[in-house]
């Protein structure tokens, strides 16, 4: 008897403790320590809207603040750098789009002091932009097949960039070449000079993403003529996808992605994708964050996302060589 109830008291301490490690939380990041997302941009864009309400939802379920710091210059390198080089922790971490892992280190003129893929672990890949083709409202085409014939009776026609070197500025080049047109390449600094001028007709075409021209669009002060990513976006369905309709296998694919030093550990990674998937998978979420900002929500494994970055950082490389891409 007295052995029997030995371990029937060894049992219930096993199930007190188990019951005691499943109340925990699931987040890798547990602790009084502040996480940062860094951003590598100002306030205000996509990127820092975005770590925002990412930042508001891992606060909850960590229990833990979660602060997001703007770090920006450089393409983004020196925001990307700061994660690089962090202690590997968990409690400095990367949101970024593409731009400073995969399409900034093939620039000529980069000068990085640390190599993305190297030195940067990818945590998840948070959600994939809707990028599109838009064009003033003067120039005379309601489809990307009418704008490419425009463009060819009208050679020099000027586009706009949010940057020589950036995501758009290289598809724009590939957009040229793909469909046999020529056009004026307008560099700004920002997305908000360049709808001013493309609101006033001073240039003509630029690629953007949806959310900031889509009230535009709707107002019919712009034209959105497709959509440049793989798919239709939700709630705006009746844009055609380029790659789908007048220009077969054109595809621009845009994401915002989490990272973490690359001496951070496995389990700690892999426990970040998984908190970060559950916030990913969250409705209310999804309605309040995602959907608004046409926004389609990742669910990559770890390793399904280095995968990803491996083939991009190839095809940006050689869009860059090909149509020799200068900043």
């Amino acid at each position: 008897m007295r052995h029997g109830y030995h371990r029937r008291l060894a049992l219930l301490a096993a199930l007190a403790v188990g019951s005691l490690l499943a109340a925990q939380p699931s987040a890798a990041q547990q602790g009084n320590s502040v996480v940062k997302l860094i951003v590598p941009y100002p306030p205000g864009g996509a990127t820092d809207l975005l770590a925002r309400s990412l930042a508001q939802e891992l606060s909850a379920k960590w229990k833990r603040n979660v602060i997001v710091d703007n770090r920006a210059g450089a393409a983004g390198m020196l925001g990307a750098e700061a994660v690089a080089r962090s202690p590997g922790d968990g409690l400095t971490l990367l949101v970024t789009d593409a731009t400073p892992v995969v399409i900034a280190p093939h620039l000529p003129s980069a000068q990085y002091r640390f190599d993305p893929l190297a030195d940067l672990a990818p945590v998840a890949l948070i959600a994939r932009q809707t990028p599109v083709v838009v064009v003033s409202k003067d120039v005379p085409a309601n489809s990307i097949g009418e704008f490419i014939e425009y463009v060819r009776r009208n050679p020099g026609v000027p586009y706009a960039s949010i940057g020589a070197g950036s995501s758009f500025h290289i598809a724009m080049e590939q957009f040229q070449k793909k469909s046999g047109i020529t056009m004026l390449h307008v560099p700004y600094k920002g997305t908000g000079p360049l709808l001013t001028d493309l609101l006033g007709g001073r240039v003509k075409v630029a690629m953007l993403t949806l959310p900031s021209v889509n009230d535009f669009d709707r107002s019919q002060k712009l034209r959105i003529l497709g959509i440049a990513g793989a798919s239709p976006a939700r709630g705006r369905e009746e844009i055609p996808v380029i790659g789908q309709s007048a220009l077969p296998g054109y595809q621009v694919n845009l994401w915002f992605g989490l990272f973490a030093s690359v001496k951070t550990p496995q389990s700690l990674l892999d426990g970040l994708n998984t908190d970060v998937a559950t916030v990913l998978r969250d409705p209310d979420f999804v309605q309040a964050t995602l959907t608004p900002q046409f926004l389609v929500a990742g669910s990559e494994t770890r390793n399904q996302f280095r995968q990803i970055l491996k083939a991009d950082n190839v095809h940006w490389s050689g869009l860059i060589k090909t149509y020799g891409v200068k900043e």
